[in-house]
């Protein structure tokens, strides 16, 4: 009622710190021009993705994407300081930042192997299509892959508008990728490559494929790359 509506305003003025307008905040100390929307091509951004709470707690999901390892620590820096200050005001343990690791550029892993790249813009070619190479802003699995040592670039699929509401595929493009999948697995004809796979603190060339097979517990021969770069450590010898 009115009355004890009144009496509750009286004990909580210059008292009350509600999350939600904490909440806001410090979403207004992060730098403006780092939204997403005001960025483009292998620029970072700090995205908020979701908001929820309530006068007690709140609780804001934000990712942040850069190209560069060093600029994406920089902006966990400036989520870190924002924390800080916004607990130097209210006291600590008013904000706390959780950082979760996704993934990392996959071109830190792909820059040692240019022959992975090599056999799909000979792919290409052979097509009849000429090969664009570019930044993209995702690619969670090939990025995981190529960091666990199956080197994994992204290849065009025949997406557009990913994620948003109106996201499609282009059959044209999808049939032409299937093609393209095709021919790099021609191209890599194994036997000719000097690979050695290490599993169980054992090496071993393909001489000795029956023996890596067993181990690792493989049904199917074709599936030796994709099992090994899951379960082991992929070397190649360069001499």
């Amino acid at each position: 009622n009115a009355s004890a509506l009144m009496r509750s305003c009286n004990i909580i003025k210059n008292k009350l710190v509600s999350a939600v307008n904490l909440a806001m905040e410090y979403h207004a100390l992060l730098p403006e021009h780092m939204r997403p929307e005001h960025t483009e091509g292998k620029e970072g951004y700090i995205h908020v993705t979701e908001i929820r709470g309530t006068t007690e707690n709140a609780v804001m999901e934000y990712i942040l994407r850069d190209h560069d390892r060093q600029k994406l620590e920089d902006k966990i820096e400036l989520m870190n300081r924002a924390a800080s200050w916004i607990n130097a005001r209210y006291g600590e343990g008013s904000c706390n930042v959780e950082i979760i690791r996704g993934y990392r550029n996959m071109k830190e892993i792909l820059n040692n192997y240019p022959e992975v790249m090599g056999l799909a813009e000979k792919a290409l070619l052979e097509m009849g299509l000429q090969p664009v190479s570019e930044g993209a802003r995702g690619g969670t699995d090939g990025a995981n892959l190529s960091f666990m040592g199956l080197p994994c670039p992204n290849l065009g699929a025949g997406g557009g508008n990913a994620h948003g509401r109106y996201e499609f595929c282009d059959l044209w493009e999808l049939e032409q990728s299937s093609i393209l999948i095709r021919k790099i697995a021609e191209k890599m004809d194994i036997s000719s490559q000097r690979w050695y796979y290490k599993c169980n603190n054992q090496s071993f060339t393909l001489d000795d494929c029956g023996k890596l097979i067993k181990i690792l517990e493989i049904d199917n021969p074709k599936d030796i790359f994709f099992a090994d770069a899951v379960n082991c450590e992929i070397t190649k010898n360069d001499e």
